[in-house]
């Protein structure tokens, strides 16, 4: 459910001489370029997991391993122990 908020054109008025209007100019051209360069890093790494698939690799199991890369053994242990026991009690 969206709410209508209105406001006045006085008290826009003085929000207005409350707003850094070149702070704010500044923040939304450096959003707007970090979004772009988001844009462009996800086309470059679209483009890596199509070359990696097309060298016979499955870009979930990647996915996964570069998810793993990123914790320290002990969590990867301990992960793997309550996975192995989820299933054998699930008998998968």
């Amino acid at each position: 459910m969206t709410e209508t908020i209105t406001i006045k054109y006085e008290d826009l008025k003085k929000m207005t001489e409350v707003v850094n209007a070149n702070d704010l100019k500044n923040t939304v051209e450096k959003l707007e370029r970090l979004e772009n360069e988001k844009a462009e890093h996800l086309e470059v790494l679209k483009d890596g997991y199509a070359e990696a698939k097309s060298k016979g690799y499955c870009t979930k199991t990647l996915k996964h391993i570069l998810k793993l890369r990123k914790k320290d053994k002990a969590k990867i242990d301990e992960e793997d122990a309550l996975l192995e026991l989820y299933r054998g009690a699930l008998d998968i």
